[in-house]
């Protein structure tokens, strides 16, 4: 049980960790936004694709973290 308790608190640091750079993300994206920076710009285009891939990880790594959670409480 402790080795599951374990796994599902590493779970939660990795949602921690790519929801911070996902958060990170959406600021540089929102920044070049506000500074006027055009849609079709590169910067702006790999800005979106960053927070893109990021908000897909930390969907996948949520739908882990759940599962996990469910085995351990039996839900």
């Amino acid at each position: 049980m402790n080795n599951r308790k374990n796994e599902l608190v590493l779970s939660a640091l990795d949602l921690v960790r790519v929801g911070e750079a996902l958060e990170e993300a959406k600021r540089k994206l929102r920044m070049l936004v506000e500074q006027g920076v055009p849609y079709e710009s590169e910067e702006v285009k790999k800005a979106f694709d960053k927070c893109f891939l990021l908000q897909q990880q930390w969907k996948e790594l949520e739908a882990k973290h759940i599962r996990l959670k469910n085995r351990i409480t039996g839900n």
